[in-house]
């Protein structure tokens, strides 16, 4: 029973810790999901990588309470802000406040003496593949222009004696590259994943549409065979109605009832395309008038 207890706590713990590391779900907007999913992973990735980058720094000599050491922190605590605006429903906010961070952060530690020639001018470009991700296109070149501007800044402020460059010891710079290298791998699958989502739901729009285009096609042809044969009803009743109202004036001219009767079936069967037409008159048997017909047409249909 206690074994049972335990397991379902256990679950339950596992379920919580779900909830908490999964990115909320916007189910009337796929596009502020998937950015959504997007700022999880580069939030947790970023705060994992940069405790770790700050960790070995300690370790290497740095000391903790160094300038660079209290930017990477302070980042860390805003990447956490960050995701609780994102829980929000704030998705497109997070995702300016993120990059607009990342790149402050990547310029105050060019400032703090790497300059133009450390990691954190190098760290512009993650920046900038990051900006195009979160943002858009438009953030990307913003981010670009700024980051050239800055360079020059930075390269001014050393040429003139503002900054002074002071290199980290190699093993510091190396551990720093492999967290640019590693956030450059992350933000590159990310995209390649977006674009990859972006022509599966192209190719899926394109089959719908053609689905559609053949539908539309059947429908069509139905159409056109239904109107055809409508105006060959139409068509042909119109031509019965001429022949009928031929046949009506051809008989007016006629006076003697057996040439009437004659001519009659005569003109019924050769204007109408009858095989057999016939015509007798009711009443008693003894004032039957002759049977006439006309059974020398051929034609396709009888009456």
């Amino acid at each position: 029973m206690y074994k049972r207890q335990v397991t379902r706590s256990g679950k339950a713990m596992l379920t919580t810790i779900r909830k908490f590391l999964a990115a909320p779900v916007f189910p009337e907007d796929e596009h502020k999901t998937r950015s959504a999913s997007q700022i999880n992973i580069i939030v947790f990735a970023s705060s994992l990588l940069l405790f770790g980058l700050f960790v070995a720094r300690v370790l290497l000599g740095v000391d903790p309470l160094d300038t660079s050491s209290v930017i990477l922190l302070a980042v860390i605590v805003v990447m956490i802000i960050v995701r609780a605006v994102m829980r929000s429903g704030a998705v497109q906010l997070a995702g300016y406040t993120t990059v607009a961070v990342i790149w402050l952060a990547s310029t105050l530690l060019a400032l703090d003496g790497s300059g133009i020639r450390g990691t954190g001018f190098v760290s512009y470009f993650v920046i900038m593949l990051l900006a195009g991700l979160l943002v858009g296109a438009r953030a990307a070149i913003g981010i670009a222009v700024l980051s050239i501007l800055s360079g020059f800044a930075l390269a001014y402020a050393e040429t003139a004696g503002i900054t002074v460059f002071t290199p980290d010891p190699p093993f510091a710079v190396a551990v720093e590259f492999t967290f640019i290298f590693i956030i450059s791998a992350l933000i590159i699958k990310l995209i390649i994943d977006s674009l990859q989502h972006a022509l599966d739901a192209a190719k899926a729009n394109a089959t719908n549409l053609a689905a559609s285009n053949e539908e539309l096609v059947g429908l069509r042809d139905a159409l056109e065979l239904r109107i055809q044969e409508r105006t060959f009803s139409l068509e042909r009743r119109a031509t019965q109605l001429q022949i009928v109202s031929s046949v009506a004036r051809t008989i007016a001219t006629m006076q003697d009832l057996n040439t009437l009767l004659a001519n009659t079936t005569r003109l019924v069967s050769a204007e109408f395309g009858y095989y057999h037409a016939g015509i007798f008159s009711g009443g008693t048997p003894q004032k039957n008038l002759p049977f006439y017909r006309q059974p020398t047409v051929k034609a396709a249909s009888g009456c």
